[in-house]
């Protein structure tokens, strides 16, 4: 059964399965979301110390992303590092602050487990009058909704597909459109 439902994740009807929320979890479930918790918030911090290499190390080689507003899966670590690199670096000095919260596991087992994650991402802007904590100020760009299947490799919860959608962005951010494609850099 897992692994039709992995081969099924390439497909970009990829959804969560079906779970009757309040069920007991057993120890070992508990275990596994905990995992799976730290592995994403982890890929947040990496992410927003710019430290992209160390937040694909935490997918297996073969990951699926299916990108807002992209037609087609992305599929390969090696792809995801590219279009990480070029959505974090965006532009020069670019600080950012992704805060996952309301993770709502579905299916949960030894071979996968799958949940929902509500992000919000933030831009730092750097104030150039600002002191102490003033010196950069929050600029929301918007809040995401993240369904991600995580499978274990080698003793470790890592990412194998995810399926991004955006909920809200800030008024001058392109609908449908992630930092990485605007043109700072042109």
């Amino acid at each position: 059964m897992a692994s039709n439902r992995l081969k099924e994740s390439r497909r970009v009807t990829f959804k969560l399965a079906d779970y009757e929320f309040g069920s007991l979890r057993t120890p070992e479930e508990l275990a596994i979301i905990r995992a799976c918790e730290e592995t994403f918030i982890a890929f947040c911090d990496f992410m927003d110390m710019g430290e992209v290499e160390k937040a694909m190390s935490l997918h297996v080689e073969d990951v699926v992303l299916y990108d807002a507003g992209r037609s087609e899966p992305m599929t390969g670590r090696a792809l995801m590092l590219e279009r990480m690199k070029k959505v974090r670096f965006s532009y020069p000095g670019r600080r950012t602050l992704h805060t996952p919260t309301n993770f709502r596991f579905h299916q949960v087992n030894g071979s996968e487990a799958e949940c929902r994650v509500v992000i919000s991402l933030y831009d730092l802007v750097k104030m150039p009058e600002g002191k102490g904590i003033g010196r950069y100020s929050t600029e929301l760009l918007g809040y995401a909704a993240e369904e991600v299947r995580f499978v274990p490799e080698n003793g470790f919860w890592r990412f194998h597909t995810r399926k991004v959608q955006f909920l809200a962005g800030m008024k001058q951010l392109p609908n449908g459109t992630m930092p990485g494609d605007l043109p700072w850099n042109e």
